[in-house]
């Protein structure tokens, strides 16, 4: 470099011009002045960011809800006046209750009082057995309840019968679902009756054949006569 004062050429590092002796004043290097103010600026802006993050206070803000869809089920807790979101579906049909038609119990409760009311002549309990219309009574087809009762009426004084009695063996007793209303119903009967001709038989080993219908009354009966004696 060249001494300010005097021209002459010297070392670049001189503080001393060797030739007039005055002092060296150098330059400011304006690259390095240029990185100093930048690298300051950015040590002021990120300390005002830390003060400015540190002074906001903390609201507590709850994050924004997520909007449902049609598929999203939102559920709230109950209180005095929050009603469940969940969508009101319609009810599910209860499903077709299975009928327990023919019953077991049923059918010996029916057979249990024909047999009680027809050794009593019990005429009127005999018309709760049968069906308003049957369509086999013995022989006879499509007879009315009526008829039936009829015939009962008439048994004693026609066979000459003083006296009857009757019970069932339960434990042959079948029961067999014919369709929704029906059902047919198959026991053994011992059947005893006092007659006034006493050279007739008056003891029967009977096995009973009933169709039942859902109320438990008679449509049907006949009789295959196993033994008398």
């Amino acid at each position: 470099m060249k001494c300010p004062h005097c021209g002459k050429q010297i070392a670049d590092s001189s503080q001393f011009c060797e030739y007039c002796g005055k002092q060296i004043k150098k330059k400011a290097n304006p690259k390095g002045l240029w990185i100093a103010i930048v690298l300051l600026s950015l040590a002021v802006a990120l300390l005002a960011g830390i003060m400015i993050y540190r002074m906001t206070p903390d609201t507590g803000a709850e994050p924004a809800p997520i909007e449902p869809g049609p598929d999203t089920v939102v559920v709230t807790q109950p209180g005095p006046e929050v009603e469940d979101t969940i969508p009101k579906s319609a009810p599910e049909p209860e499903p077709k209750r299975v009928s327990d038609f023919p019953r077991h119990d049923a059918v010996r409760s029916m057979l249990s009082r024909m047999s009680d009311y027809e050794q009593s002549d019990n005429f009127d309990g005999l018309e709760t057995i049968f069906a308003p219309q049957l369509l086999r009574y013995y022989k006879a087809k499509n007879i009315s309840r009526s008829e039936v009762i009829e015939n009962y009426r008439n048994y004693d004084s026609s066979f000459g019968v003083y006296g009857k009695s009757s019970s069932y063996r339960w434990e042959t007793l079948s029961i067999k679902r014919i369709s929704d209303t029906r059902a047919e119903v198959v026991c053994i009967k011992d059947y005893h009756i006092d007659r006034v001709d006493e050279n007739k038989p008056s003891d029967f080993v009977l096995e009973m054949h009933f169709v039942i219908d859902n109320n438990y009354q008679v449509v049907s009966v006949y009789d295959n006569q196993l033994s008398k004696y």
